[in-house]
């Protein structure tokens, strides 16, 4: 019996392995050939590796990775999804910590000791707004909203960092939203952080079946 499934073990590894070879050399051949046609194309469109990799493609390694990247990320975008403004936070480098270029309104909070790098955050809190709103408002001034773990950091030191109304106050937390069902209404949420402290967190209606839009305070970072 052993020897039985340890047969069959070894077609199905060997079977598996084939599968990969071929899609591999399906790839390269694709490759070669210079354009890739993406499954389920309108009328087979043909799109080139330039236009996938960016017009600074070129046969080399470094640009099949690139694709890869591409292909496994859905495109340019951010962690939990994107759309048109987290597209333009990408462009404009607002998810790459930088060095401190903070200004008299903001204060600046390192990520890692000793390595000079983080991001600016309010330091007071902007009045109550609409998440859309609220997004809205710091893209236009040029930042994003804080992330749930800028957020908290930043709120661990906030006396250190001269913030204030850091508790007190559920404050927007992300620029994505995420599907809701409370038990009764279904919508789509967004994180808010405070309230009770800066480990206190929770989510408010972006929207949903009852219209709802609640408004919370909030602070950008960039």
């Amino acid at each position: 019996m052993k020897n039985k499934f340890k047969d069959k073990f070894e077609i199905m590894l060997f079977g598996a392995a084939l599968i990969i070879i071929g899609g591999i050399i399906s790839i390269y051949i694709q490759t070669k050939a210079g354009s890739l046609t993406p499954p389920g194309s309108p009328g087979g469109t043909m799109y080139s590796l330039s236009d996938i990799a960016g017009s600074g493609f070129s046969t080399n390694s470094d640009s099949l990775k690139q694709i890869k990247s591409a292909i496994l990320s859905g495109g340019k975008g951010s962690s939990l999804g994107s759309d048109m403004l987290t597209n333009y936070f990408d462009n404009q480098g607002l998810f790459t910590a930088h060095s401190n270029n903070c200004d008299g309104t903001e204060s600046f909070v390192e990520i890692k000791s000793g390595s000079g790098l983080g991001y600016c955050i309010e330091k007071e809190e902007r009045s109550s707004a609409i998440w859309i709103t609220a997004k809205y408002t710091c893209a236009s001034a040029g930042k994003r909203l804080p992330e749930p773990f800028e957020w908290s950091f930043a709120c661990h030191s906030a006396g250190t960092l001269g913030l204030s109304n850091m508790t007190g106050n559920w404050e927007w937390a992300s620029n994505f939203s995420l599907p809701i069902y409370d038990g009764s209404t279904t919508g789509v949420g967004a994180p808010v952080f405070g309230n009770s402290g800066c480990n206190y967190a929770t989510w408010n209606w972006v929207g949903n079946t009852t219209g709802n839009e609640p408004s919370n305070v909030f602070r950008c970072v960039r």
